[in-house]
């Protein structure tokens, strides 16, 4: 049982229903026995990241469950994923990572598209690379 993981969602009803604070409550409960606590507003439908919403939750969420890897989804794509970890590992640099899904799909939404993809990994790791090993 040692290799299970198990991974907390914080979906867009949690989030619409209560707030950051009740929410980490919650979450408090699960201490111990999840690994990660990932906030998806979206579901996998590519539904736009809430830095509003967001942020405060994470804030909340680390605190009340401080060994959890948080883990935010939510309309991320090539687009957005370098500012978006950029922000969220200014205050969370040990305990962070990303999903993304919707914003990864061909125009039809029946495929995963290979360049966005590709544009997207690159750019995650290039924003989640040390301050040191980045390009001046």
């Amino acid at each position: 049982m040692n290799d299970l993981e198990i991974v907390l969602q914080v979906t867009k009803h949690a989030i619409n229903m209560a707030s950051a604070t009740a929410i980490a409550a919650q979450a408090r409960n699960y201490a111990g026995l999840v690994q990660y606590i990932l906030i998806d507003p979206s579901g996998g439908i590519g539904e736009s990241f809430d830095p509003a919403r967001t942020y405060p939750l994470l804030d909340a969420l680390s605190t009340a469950v401080p060994d959890a890897v948080l883990a935010v989804a939510g309309g991320i794509g090539p687009d957005n994923v370098h500012h978006i970890i950029k922000r969220a590992r200014a205050n969370y640099p040990h305990q962070l990572c990303i999903d993304a899904q919707g914003r990864l799909r061909s125009d039809d939404k029946l495929k995963l598209d290979l360049p966005k993809a590709r544009e997207y990994i690159r750019k995650a790791a290039e924003a989640f690379a040390p301050a040191d090993s980045e390009a001046v």
